[in-house]
């Protein structure tokens, strides 16, 4: 976190330019730390090297078929933050048995990614990282996890695993994803990343799930996951009109914006994303356990999509959620003219509980209205800030290299940490290389140009998640409007608008 201004001043007057670096500096590095004394190697008395025999991790017995498949985690263990490791640990808890979870690397690996701000810290060593070699996860320690998965989320098991599932008819099956998503050139390009580095796209899953013998129920938290929208047509392409499959899909966000859940913070408290929400709200609590209206068709159950609209109300992220259904309307509703009367309870309670929250007043023209200027306003603000954003990376990349350029040029080996010299190069010109970095300029320029960074980076942040609220504000407004339009124009885009709906509103299997 950033220093107030005061802070910040005392932070001049007193300390050198290394270490004022050091206090501005994002949090990037640490020591990876196990917390298995009988994990790897350790040194004996005599100073022989031991080796501990660590017992063999036996995946447990796969299910089939399977009530539920769930995947994702991180590529790698810098991106496997202990957040998702908790949201499918709950995700095991509310489903219940049946289910079958690949993860991150696999059955008792140690690449979960958590802070430990106890673990001590080789402050150079982080700063000279952070110079010439950015990586996230340096902060944090490694622990093996604490679920017991049927196999790593690789392209491919994830991909053997849909299939076994989808081969045979059945009852419905729940596939549930968590993981960090990417956007494409085009929506069928958007990606979900699995282990090892390699990624899903839109276009691959929609032709896996084109062949399913079994219906889908699809929950995506992760970034971009408003891709898979696409799901609701034939061949994921609005051109080939409404898919005669039984599926649909809700998601975290829309198909070009970013969610919020990827957290390595150990606090459980500090944790809102959308799997957050949407598990607790299955359960019909919200996520501190406060027992909520989620029923809304007072059913007795919580549906799928009743889950949805809690973690549309409650998120006090980035998360702009969406769904099948939402992006059917989009697709096929006039775009003007009159409707007809239809409930949308869930459309209605996310209306009702947004406009509470954004202080809007007034009659329903006047909160529509009073909520589209301000979503304008906000846009205008968060596009005027990303671009900041955009130049102050750039500046700061030019800074970086300036100053990684000086450090090489005299020490070339710190270039690569895997350098035979590396290691004793650091600690025998540890000395020298301080009051290198201390007298360069180059080195003071990156520390402003790194700080201005962050300050940008908060900003634009802090503006996107003030327009969140009120895009989903927005969006439901016009899910309400867009369906009454559909319903008057009739015909086999109404019968299939509501055949999704239906499915969204499915309980759990």
């Amino acid at each position: 976190m950033l220093r107030s201004r005061a802070a910040l001043a005392s932070v001049l007057a007193t300390t050198s330019v290394l270490a004022l670096g050091l206090a501005l500096r994002r949090p990037i590095g640490g020591h990876a730390t196990s917390e298995r004394g009988d994990v790897g190697h350790q040194t004996g008395r005599d100073g022989a090297r031991a080796e501990h025999k660590v017992a063999p991790i036996h995946a447990p017995p796969r299910p089939h078929p399977a009530r539920w498949l769930a995947f994702g985690g991180g590529a790698e263990p810098s991106s496997n933050q202990v957040s998702m490791e908790n949201d499918f640990a709950l995700a095991g808890e509310v489903f219940g048995p049946g289910g079958l979870l690949l993860y991150a690397g696999g059955p008792g690996t140690e690449g979960v990614y958590e802070l430990d701000e106890a673990a001590p810290k080789d402050e150079l060593a982080l700063e000279l990282s952070d110079i010439l070699a950015p990586h996230g996860g340096r902060d944090a320690r490694y622990r093996r996890t604490r679920l017991e998965p049927h196999g790593a989320a690789t392209r491919e098991s994830i991909r053997s695993a849909l299939a076994e599932e989808l081969a045979s008819p059945g009852a419905p099956l729940l596939v549930y994803i968590d993981c960090h998503g990417d956007g494409g050139v085009t929506v069928l390009d958007n990606s979900l990343a699995t282990w090892g580095g390699d990624a899903l796209t839109v276009k691959e899953l929609t032709s896996i799930l084109d062949g399913a013998k079994r219906p889908v129920r699809l929950v995506v938290s992760a970034c971009f996951s408003g891709g898979l929208a696409e799901l609701a047509f034939r061949g994921g392409t609005p051109e080939g009109g409404g898919t005669d499959k039984d599926r649909c899909g809700l998601f975290a966000s829309t198909w070009d914006l970013e969610a919020t859940g990827c957290d390595p913070d150990p606090d459980r408290r500090n944790h809102d994303g959308y799997a957050v929400h949407f598990l607790h709200a299955l359960r019909g609590t919200d996520r501190d356990g406060k027992r909520l209206q989620v029923d809304l068709d007072k059913d007795g159950h919580v549906s799928l999509l009743e889950a949805h609209t809690q973690a549309r109300i409650g998120s006090q992220g980035l998360d702009v959620p969406t769904s099948t259904s939402e992006r059917w309307l989009r697709a096929v509703a006039p775009i003007r003219g009159g409707g007809l009367p239809f409930s949308l309870r869930e459309e209605d309670a996310t209306i009702a509980a947004l406009t509470v929250q954004l202080e809007l007043l007034g009659d329903a023209a006047t909160v529509e209205a009073d909520a589209r200027k301000r979503l304008d306003e906000l846009e205008t603000r968060y596009a005027s800030l990303a671009e900041s954003e955009s130049q102050a990376n750039e500046e700061l990349e030019r800074a970086r290299a300036t100053m990684t350029g000086e450090l090489l040029a005299r020490w070339p080996v710190l270039e690569d940490a895997w350098h035979a010299e590396f290691a004793a190069t650091l600690a025998r010109e540890r000395t020298a290389i301080e009051q290198f970095i201390e007298g360069s300029g180059a080195y003071a320029r990156f520390v402003r140009t790194r700080e201005r960074a962050q300050r940008s980076s908060d900003e634009a942040l802090d503006a996107a998640l003030d327009r969140a609220p009120v895009e989903r504000l927005v969006r439901a407004i016009d899910n309400r409007v867009l369906a009454g339009r559909l319903k008057h124009k009739g015909g086999a885009d109404w019968d299939h608008y509501e055949k999704l709906l239906r499915c969204e509103r499915s309980h759990l299997p």
